[in-house]
């Protein structure tokens, strides 16, 4: 079963002081059997808040913030496709966020820090064969 490990966020500046680059690092381990295969994959940025933060009533704990998109208008698509090619790969994905999304703790005197996590999934493809086709 693939799994995903050492999964790093680092923030650094964007584009323009409105934005920041987000970069996400993670190690993925797959079984012998899954060589070759393809896997969808989903990165998101979500807040994360420590007991006693005073937060916006609005705020929700593990609240997603942002979530990466793949590929050029007009296809773009927030599922990203990555062929397993060894027992151990390294992945990683940078996007450009507004900085205020990243701003999760703007509230309080002084604002507390922010905490933002990155969430990677993970799903190995199945042939069309394999997915049923709901048509309503």
């Amino acid at each position: 079963m693939a799994t995903i490990k050492d999964v790093t966020l680092s923030v650094n500046p964007g584009s323009d002081l409105s934005k920041r680059s987000v970069t996400v690092k993670a190690t993925l381990g797959f079984d012998h059997a899954e060589i070759k295969k393809t896997f969808h994959y989903v990165i998101s940025l979500n807040a994360s808040d420590r007991p006693g933060d005073v937060e916006s009533p609005f705020l929700l704990k593990n609240q997603e913030l942002h979530v990466f998109e793949f590929g050029k208008p007009p296809n773009r698509s927030v599922i990203g496709t990555i062929k397993a090619a060894s027992p151990t790969q390294s992945f990683s994905e940078t996007a450009e966020v507004a900085a205020k999304l990243l701003n999760e703790d703007s509230g309080g005197s002084p604002p507390n820090p922010d905490e933002v996590i990155a969430r990677v999934s993970l799903v190995a493809q199945h042939k069309d064969s394999d997915i049923a086709h709901l048509i309503i």
